[in-house]
C-alpha cells in the first residue's frame, strides 16, 4: 500500500471521526444533556469509532480491489456506506464493551487465566455489553445520527465531482435531524414531560450533581418512578430469559415498596448480572446514586 493511499485513508478516517463527534454532540444537546465527563466520553468513543471505520473501509478498498475497486465511483460510495452503516456502530459497540468491562477482564485474566477469561468475555461480558449498548448508546445513534454519519462517510469516499450533491445531502441530514421534536425523537428513551427528557432533568448533569426541583420524600418518590420506568425499559429490550422468579419477585417487591426496602436482590446467573449492571447504569443516568438499585448478595 503506497504512502499516498495510506494518507488518503487516514484523511477519510479523520474526516469521519470529526463528523461523528459533531453529530453525537448535537444529539447530546438535542436530548437536553449537559456536558459532563460521561457525555464527553461518549463523544470520544464514537469519534474513535468513526476514525477506525473510515480507516478500515479505506484499507479494505486498497487491499481488496477485486471486491471494492476504489477507482469505481459505485464501489467508493459502497465503501462509504459500509463505513457508516456497519463499521461505525460495530466498532462503537466494541469500544463501549472495552470501556465497560476492561477492569473485569484484567481481573479475570489475573485470577483465572487466559482460557477462562476468553470464555467469560465471549459469553457473559458480551451479553452484558450488548444490553448496556442497546440501552445506553442507542439514543446517540437513532433516530437520525446514524443516517447523518453514513451520509458523511459516503461524502468522505465520494469522488470530487460528486461531493457537492452529497454535501447537500449530508447537510440536509444534519438540519432535519435535530429539528425532530424531542417528544418524538426520544419517546422511548425516558419520560416526556415538562422537565424530564431522555434520562436527565433539563440542565442537569447525568451524574446527578444538580438535582431536580424538590427534596426529601418527593425526590425519593421521583427517583423510584424513574427507576421503575428504567426497569420496564430494560426488561422490554433485554427480555427476562435467564432471570429467576426469585430475582424478578424481589426486584418487583423493591419497586412496590417505593424503592425503600432493603437491598436483597442477588444476581446469580450471567443474565441476572448483566441486568443488574444495566440497571446500575440506568439508575445513574436517571440522576440517582449507583447504590440506589437493590442488588446485594448477603450469603
Amino acid at each position: 500500500m503506497s504512502a499516498a493511499a495510506l494518507g488518503s485513508a487516514f484523511a477519510r478516517g479523520l474526516a469521519l471521526a470529526l463528523a461523528t463527534a459533531a453529530i453525537v454532540a448535537l444529539r447530546i444537546l438535542e436530548r437536553g444533556e449537559a456536558l459532563s465527563p460521561r457525555t464527553a466520553l461518549v463523544i470520544a468513543l464514537f469519534a474513535t469509532a468513526g476514525l477506525a471505520a473510515g480507516l478500515s473501509a479505506s484499507l479494505a478498498g486498497s487491499l481488496l480491489p477485486r471486491v471494492a475497486d476504489p477507482s469505481r465511483t459505485r464501489d467508493r460510495l459502497a465503501l462509504g456506506a459500509l463505513a457508516g452503516l456497519v463499521l461505525l456502530p460495530g466498532i462503537a459497540f466494541v469500544l463501549f464493551a472495552i470501556d465497560r468491562n476492561a477492569t473485569d477482564v484484567v481481573a479475570s485474566f489475573r485470577d483465572d487465566g487466559l482460557a477462562s477469561t476468553v470464555r467469560h468475555a465471549l459469553v457473559g461480558l458480551t451479553i452484558d455489553a450488548g444490553g448496556a449498548f442497546a440501552v445506553t448508546a442507542r439514543p446517540y445513534l437513532l433516530p437520525w445520527p446514524l443516517a447523518a454519519a453514513t451520509g458523511c462517510a459516503i461524502l468522505a469516499f465520494a469522488p470530487a465531482r460528486g461531493r457537492v450533491a452529497l454535501l447537500a445531502l449530508a447537510a440536509a441530514c444534519l438540519l432535519v435531524g435535530p429539528a425532530v421534536h424531542p417528544a418524538r425523537a426520544q419517546h422511548d428513551d425516558g419520560f416526556v414531560g415538562d422537565h424530564w427528557s431522555g434520562g436527565s432533568w433539563e440542565g442537569e448533569a447525568l451524574d446527578g450533581t444538580a438535582g431536580p426541583p424538590g427534596t426529601g420524600d418527593a425526590w425519593t418518590r421521583e427517583k423510584c418512578v424513574r427507576y421503575a420506568a428504567s426497569w420496564e425499559e430494560a426488561t422490554r429490550r433485554m427480555g427476562t430469559e435467564g432471570l429467576s422468579a426469585e430475582f424478578v419477585a424481589r426486584h418487583d417487591a423493591f419497586i412496590a415498596s417505593g424503592c425503600t426496602a432493603p437491598a436483597d436482590v442477588c444476581p446469580r446467573s450471567e443474565a441476572e448480572l448483566a441486568m443488574a449492571n444495566v440497571m446500575v447504569i440506568l439508575a445513574m443516568n436517571a440522576g440517582t446514586a449507583s447504590t440506589f438499585p437493590p442488588f446485594a448478595c448477603r450469603d
